[in-house]
């Protein structure tokens, strides 16, 4: 009895599997108007920026142009560090 049971088991799964196997895929609808490379093509852009100033020297750039220039007399620190001693 153990044996048929094991031979039915075996031929329901054949049977399963064969079945799923056979039946064919949802089809998935992508909208006509999505560059399917957009976001390689950004991750791209990021990528040569990130290349063209690896050291990320124009991090402060904007906030640099906000400054005035010193004046005459006065004296201005520049701290430089790392990205441990940046927080």
């Amino acid at each position: 009895m153990t044996l048929r049971f094991v031979t039915a088991f075996c031929l329901v799964m054949m049977v399963i599997t064969l079945v799923a196997a056979q039946s064919p895929a949802i089809p998935t609808s992508t909208p006509a108007t999505v560059d399917p490379c957009a976001e390689t093509n950004a991750r791209l852009t990021r990528l040569e920026n990130r290349l063209k100033d690896w050291p990320d020297l124009g991090r402060y750039h904007d906030a640099n142009t906000k400054f005035a220039p010193p004046d005459k007399n006065e004296q201005r620190v520049v701290f430089m560090g790392d990205s441990i001693t940046d927080s």
